[in-house]
């Protein structure tokens, strides 16, 4: 029933007669009891116990069961501190699908399984509000920053990449000059930031957010295969302080948006280190190739940077969204140039360690559980689960080109080092006619035609792009743990039936 409709039937029932509306939070089919004013809400616990008692297992090596096993190891503290007295709050609950977070393949959800899908999503600004997800967080981090090379640092979950990014960008100017937090753009110079021509769009937005603008962004150019030009960086750092400016920030990339290109991070390092700038690496599409032994060398240098942007709802298929940003730091920059301390949250004269209310590290107030959904795939996939994941990724999409080699009609855009596998569907009009004028006019029609086609057939959804002087080419990212040859397969037989009219 519409809403409207809904609302003038509820207006105009009498007072005497039952509600007939489903009750919308069904706290005893649930298995949850509503508190009575003055129960007790909650067990008070020290980090410490929480720390032995569900952190301490936090990371194995190989999967630890099924998805009971893994609710069997939250306490029922994570649950209670979210409730209060009379009442059980519908904004600290949210469907969580986390049978799809830790089984492969996803698994669809019937609504019968709704109810052990529910968990609560509390503030994190304070320790007393959310004690295990507090350090459950803080563990996480921890984890992800040993996978980086790090043995201590900071860090924090954000609601993306762009985000992340955008932090890296305000926590580079503000170590430079922490004036600004309170004098605002005034105390600074002209600043000049690096990036490469195949970087995220987030950069540039990040310096229109932070008032620096769009010409800040000093774009350096990239190789055939879209990656840094160590060269190009360190002429455009002598051009800038040509020019007044002062460079303070690079932002490299470990995995480019269309080509899955990594940039070479021991050159740059070397560059950023021989000018005294922060070198941020947006990772947050090719960071989780760290699990595997087999292709971390992708990221080789990655432990010399500052910051790190790693999304692990992308390559690892957690639940969007699941992004966190890493720090080397260990001096609390993140809360010296974030933090307001407001008095009604971060007392800090509270009964236990201050240290962890980490809500003042963040811009934003409340957040949701990111960390939750990572902590949860990997005890029920464990680290070996996970680097299968991000090995059978590899695998497949070598399949996927090599079968696309053995087929008249395809050809690559190039030899692909990561699952972004970029190629041109030729159709049979166009086969040996590349000297023509009109070639590339041409082809660069045929992506938007099938993609068009696909979609309006419901088979299937691929991207496609511009590159540079390249016509619109397709770009298969293969990362679903679901996909299989036969979908490799499917994927090229349905191209060409698409296409055979072309």
């Amino acid at each position: 029933m519409p809403w409207p409709d809904a609302l003038s039937q509820r207006a105009s029932t009498p007072a005497s007669e039952p509600s007939q509306e489903p009750d919308l939070y069904p706290t005893k089919d649930l298995g949850l009891q509503e508190t009575d004013p003055g129960s007790r809400i909650g067990e008070w616990c020290l980090p410490p116990l929480f720390r032995r008692s569900l952190l301490a297992e936090s990371f194995p090596s190989y999967a630890s069961g099924f998805l009971s096993q893994t609710f069997s190891c939250i306490p029922a503290p994570v649950f209670s501190h979210s409730f209060f007295p009379g009442s059980l709050s519908a904004s600290q609950l949210s469907l969580q699908p986390l049978l799809s977070l830790t089984l492969s393949p996803p698994l669809r959800v019937p609504p019968s399984l709704f109810p052990i899908l529910i968990i609560p999503s509390p503030g994190r600004y304070t320790y007393e509000i959310a004690p295990v997800f507090v350090l459950m967080e803080e563990e996480v981090l921890k984890k992800l920053r040993a996978l980086v090379g790090w043995s201590s640092g900071d860090g924090v979950f954000c609601p993306g990449g762009s985000i992340s990014n955008i932090y890296a960008v305000n926590l580079a100017r503000y170590q430079r000059y922490p004036d600004c937090k309170q004098r605002g753009l005034r105390a600074l110079p002209p600043l000049a930031l690096f990036t490469s021509k195949e970087c995220h769009y987030s950069i540039k937005k990040g310096a229109a957010f932070l008032g620096l603008g769009t010409d800040s962004v000093r774009v350096v150019e990239a190789d055939e295969r879209g990656k840094m030009i160590p060269e190009d960086l360190e002429r455009q750092i002598s051009l800038a302080k040509a020019e007044g400016a002062v460079p303070f920030l690079v932002s490299a990339t470990s995995g480019t948006t269309v080509l899955g290109a990594f940039d070479p991070l021991e050159a740059i390092a070397d560059v950023c280190q021989h000018h005294g700038l922060w070198l941020h690496v947006d990772a947050a599409w090719g960071g989780s190739v760290l699990l595997s032994q087999t292709h971390r060398h992708l990221l080789a240098g990655i432990q010399r940077a500052d910051s790190v942007a790693w999304n692990p709802h992308k390559l690892l298929s957690t639940g969007l969204q699941c992004s966190a940003l890493l720090l080397r730091d260990t001096s609390n920059l993140l809360k010296r140039c974030h933090g307001s301390q407001a008095s009604y949250l971060f007392q800090q004269d509270k009964f236990y360690d201050v240290a962890l209310d980490t809500g003042d590290k963040v811009v934003q107030c409340g957040r949701r559980v990111d960390c939750l959904k990572l902590w949860l795939m990997w005890k029920a996939q464990g680290g070996q689960g996970l680097q299968r994941r991000v090995d059978q990724a590899f695998a497949l999409a070598r399949y996927l080109v090599e079968e696309l080699k053995k087929r008249e009609g395809f050809e690559l855009v190039m030899e692909p080092e990561f699952v972004n596998v970029c190629f041109w569907f030729v159709p049979p009009s166009l086969r040996g006619k590349k000297e023509s004028p009109d070639y590339s006019e041409r082809l660069s029609k045929v992506a938007p035609i099938l993609k068009e086609r696909m979609v309006r057939k419901g088979s299937m959804m691929i991207g496609y792009q511009p590159h540079g002087t390249r016509s619109n080419f397709f770009r298969m990212v293969v990362a679903n743990p679901a996909l299989t040859r036969a979908d490799m397969d499917f994927l090229l037989n349905e191209l060409e039936r698409l296409g055979q009219d072309l």
